[in-house]
Formats: structure tokens, sequence, C-alpha cells
């Protein structure tokens, strides 16, 4: 029996590339033996949700997101803003359904943990990622800094701005920030950013995030350059370096898998088949370390994001 998803938010890039893997029969990303597929779709915009649903050939338009959850089998919370997952998430909880909750998992960290507390209490299963660490360049990568270890400096680059309408920074740089948290932990004891041209509509941030054992991690947020991911990692036996993880911005980058390997993890925990490798740990983390860089930014000091 093939099981229904429910989207909840329409205005996500992952609307495309979700229904690409479960819907669309004659996309080369399209997973044929999937067991799933992506049934209703609710979004704040009728028309962009209409064509959302065209494009990925979504049978149902819900009415409303109470519609979408009651006519699923197990709901996708995939709303640009995090601001609003908690909310949409709580529908979910409710009804007892499988919950996928999309990156950023919520815009604040009170957000976060009510979240995570909702959730532990009712018992679904849930889970909330990025897909960047599932592609084959990140799985290569890991292996490299296992061999390379130990590893006490690494650098993730990718896109993000304060000033985007979906949040701010902490729209795009969670994929730099999970990706540092799946590969060095959660044990980040200290954020510092600098931002290049403080208010400029095109600026770039560094943060340097300092772990408890010493390990430093420096995070490229660029919104003044090219829109690419990067991962570096130097261990006292190599330098592990992996460019192009999940858009094909160079003509020679390899092929991204990454959203198709993360369906298939996503699905697996939804199903109950093994728990979720993102622990509830490491998604607040992830909103704290968020969380701090903006916070940093503006006391113009080191923050412990575990404070907030």
């Amino acid at each position: 029996m093939t099981q229904k998803i429910g989207l909840l938010g329409s205005d996500s890039s992952h609307v495309e590339k979700f229904t690409e893997i479960l819907n669309v029969d004659d996309h080369p990303a399209y997973w044929p033996d999937s067991g799933a597929r992506v049934w209703t779709i609710w979004g704040e915009d009728p028309q962009r949700t209409r064509d959302a649903a065209n494009q990925g050939r979504i049978p149902m338009v819900g009415s409303s997101p109470e519609q979408v959850v009651e006519q699923s089998d197990m709901v996708f919370v995939v709303a640009r803003h995090g601001g609003l997952h908690l909310d949409h998430a709580k529908l979910v909880i409710a009804a007892g359904k499988p919950l996928f909750v999309d990156k950023p998992f919520t815009q604040t960290p009170d957000q976060a943990r009510a979240l995570i507390s909702l959730v532990e209490k009712s018992g679904i299963p849930m889970t909330s990622l990025s897909t960047l660490h599932y592609g084959s360049d990140a799985r290569v990568y890991g292996k490299g800094l296992m061999a390379a270890s130990p590893v006490r400096y690494a650098a993730y680059i990718g896109p993000a701005t304060r000033l985007n309408q979906y949040g701010g920074i902490v729209f795009y740089a969670i994929h730099p920030v999970e990706l540092m948290l799946n590969f060095h932990g959660v044990d980040v004891v200290s954020v510092n950013a600098v931002e290049g041209r403080t208010g400029a509509d095109k600026s770039n941030i560094n943060a340097t995030c300092t772990y408890g054992d010493g390990t430093l991690v420096s995070l490229g947020l660029i919104g003044d350059g090219t829109p690419g991911f990067y991962m570096m990692g130097v261990g006292r036996d190599g330098i592990v370096e992996v460019p192009g993880t999940v858009r094909d911005y160079a003509a020679n980058a390899p092929k991204a898998d990454n959203y198709e390997n993360g369906m298939r993890a996503i699905l697996s925990v939804l199903r109950g088949e093994k728990p979720s490798d993102i622990t509830h740990e490491q998604m607040l983390r992830a909103i704290q370390v968020c969380s701090a860089i903006e916070e940093s930014l503006i006391r113009r000091a080191p923050v412990d994001p575990r404070t907030l």
C-alpha cells in the first residue's frame, strides 16, 4: 500500500525536489519502489500552491493545514520560514502522525525546545535535517576526515544573508552549520562572528566556532560571492577537501544525489525502520548556533550557543 505524504508549505524548492523523487515517474530522480507519494499540499499562497501541485503531480490541494494532516499518513513541514514550523508541527503531533520538519527546524531555540518536547511526549517518529550530508560527496568527505583524524580545524562555506525574508541568517546558514555538527559533534562552546559590511545588501560573514576540545571550525556565510558549498578539514594525517557539495556550480562537479539519499533516510525514520541519525540535541544545537551567529554580530563578542 502506498503511503500518502502531505506537505505543509508550498514556497520551498524542496517541494519540487521531493515530488521529483516520489511523484514524477519520468524524472531521472524518480524512486519507483519508494512506497510513498506526495498526496496533498497546502500553502499560504494559493496560486503558488496550485502551481506546485501541477508541477509535482500532487493529486489534492488542501483547503487548510488541518485537511492536509487528516488526508495524510505522514506529513512534511516544508515552509521556507522556520518561524512557521512549530505551529504546523503541532497539528501533526496532535494527530499522532510521523513528522518531517525541513530545515531550518525552527526560527528560535525556544521554538526548537518546544517542538522537541511535544515530539518526545507524543512518541511519534520525527526527523529534521538538511539533506547535504547524505550526498555522496559528503560521505566521501566524512571518510576522509576519519582517515586524517584527529581533525582540529575545518571550514564550511555556503550561501547566507542576514537580510533574506525567510528569517535572516538561519534560513541558509543552517546548511553549513548542520554539516559542522554532523562531522564534528555538538560540543560548540563559543561562536564569534564578524561581518564584512554591516547592513549592506550583499555582505559576507565569518563565524569561528570553538569546540570544547579546542577544535576550530570556520563557517563562511557568503552573501557577496558565488553561491556554492565547500568543505575542508585539516587533520594530523592530511587535508580533506570537497567542493561542489550540493549543486552543479561547475561543469565538472559530480552528480548531486543528496536529495535522493536524504529521502530514503527520512522515510526510513518515519516508517519506524530506524531511529534518526540526527539527535534532538543536534536539532536544537543547529538553531542555537545560528542564533549565536546573529547575537555575536549584534554584541560584537563571542557567544556560547548553549546559553540561548
